[in-house]
């Protein structure tokens, strides 16, 4: 009489098939998985640097601080930097807008500065003159970036703008 506790054994050609299916089954995942992206390695791309100056600019920093950044404080009142853009056209026109919060205890005013005009380019320095008031600011431009040396009741403020891609 056979012994019910005895352990029944498969033929090896099934062993070994079980074995070559779930090692297929399991390669089909991992490249399935590989496939949609996930958390492969994958190399970098690279985005050249602009070319020209030509296009749209946002503001990166003002004197070395991301914004939104305080550029005027006291215990009643603060002037803050929340958005900037500049837009350098082909035609040698430029535009620019920049939005200030204003804070006193009570009251939050935000506030859009805008100025526009010509802008020339020599090297890497671009001069913008104002058609608002005849100002002209010289900036630098370099890889994409531009950055504007200005003042602001009677305080220098550098603001950094990164050309859009």
């Amino acid at each position: 009489m056979k012994d019910m506790n005895a352990t029944r054994r498969m033929p090896s050609w099934t062993t070994g098939w079980s074995r070559r299916s779930l090692l297929g089954a399991i390669s089909c995942a991992i490249l399935a998985i590989s496939a949609c992206g996930g958390d492969s390695v994958t190399a970098p791309i690279v985005v050249p640097a602009p070319t020209t100056p030509i296009g749209s600019y946002d503001i990166q920093s003002v004197n070395g601080k991301p914004i939104p950044v305080t550029i005027e404080a006291d215990d009643t009142y603060s002037n803050e930097i929340t958005v900037g853009t500049v837009a350098l056209t082909a035609a040698g026109t430029w535009s620019a807008l920049t939005t200030t919060r204003v804070t006193i205890p009570g009251n939050v005013q935000l506030y859009a500065d805008s100025n526009a005009g010509v802008w020339t380019q020599t090297g890497n320095s671009i001069q913008l003159t104002s058609s608002f008031d005849g100002a002209v600011k010289t900036a630098t431009w370099d890889k994409g970036l531009l950055t504007l040396l200005t003042s602001q009741d009677n305080v220098a403020v550098t603001l950094v703008y990164y050309q859009r891609r």
